[in-house]
């Protein structure tokens, strides 16, 4: 059953379940509709506050925004189910279109620079896509796109890639948008992508250090930590790696 949940302070603000759609058996979208419109950055996050815990801030969850800022005031997010996950078995089994939630923000400052005067590569994996998402729909939408977009996307299987047809439609439209992806537990027998990492990826395609090229990188922890210690090594200014825990 579901809980009241009070507000912690005027912050806070009453949002509603517009949509929900399951991507795959372990992948959901959530639309959320807020009375007054939240303006926000792509790339920005905001937080929930779920009855899931005696304790105040175990109820606190980050979610990256998945879509572009839009006059509608949705905002939506893209979680993944994990085992003993009480915010994931919650939002996967408690909620239904119409569900009072209360949330806050937006936060964050992994957002697109004012002017685009950089090709951009965005790094991330599962659904840690979400921010990429927002601001590569974003670049496209306004017509931002100067340089080039580089989508390099890592998944576990085939059933992991998310937004895929989204993704590929963009690289046919727009020639400056290119997608990478890689799986690291497909078997070869059912794939023609050999299995590989995405540091695999940009490990190649970057090996030569450039000025002109800034990286967003999202995922778990110890996947950024990686890859910004990667890009490092290989001879890029730390100002030219941007990345967000808090996906």
């Amino acid at each position: 059953m579901i809980q009241s949940i009070p507000f912690l302070n005027k912050t806070w603000t009453v949002a509603h379940v517009e949509k929900i759609e399951d991507t795959t058996d372990n992948v959901r979208h959530i639309w959320l509709r807020t009375k007054k419109l939240i303006k926000f950055k792509p790339g920005q996050n905001i937080s929930l506050y779920l009855p899931i815990s005696e304790n105040e801030p175990e109820r606190k969850r980050t979610y990256s925004i998945a879509n572009t800022p839009n006059k509608d005031g949705l905002l939506e997010i893209c979680i993944s189910y994990v085992d003993g996950g009480k915010a994931s078995d919650f939002l996967f089994n408690e909620i239904s279109v119409g569900t009072e939630l209360k949330i806050r923000g937006p936060y964050g400052k992994f957002t697109l620079p004012r002017k685009i005067d950089k090709d951009i590569v965005f790094i991330c994996m599962g659904t840690a896509v979400a921010p990429a998402r927002s601001m590569i729909l974003s670049i496209f939408e306004n017509d931002m796109a100067r340089k080039k977009v580089h989508l390099i996307f890592g998944a576990r299987t085939k059933n992991g890639l998310l937004c895929v047809d989204e993704f590929l439609n963009l690289a046919t439209k727009h020639g400056e948008f290119k997608y990478s992806f890689t799986f690291s537990r497909e078997t070869e027998e059912t794939s023609k992508t050999k299995r590989k990492y995405v540091h695999d990826i940009y490990l190649e395609e970057y090996k030569n250090p450039r000025k002109d090229v800034i990286f967003y990188v999202s995922g778990r922890p110890s996947m950024i930590e990686e890859t910004v210690e990667n890009l490092i090594d290989l001879g890029y200014n730390k100002k030219q790696i941007k990345y967000d825990m808090n996906i």
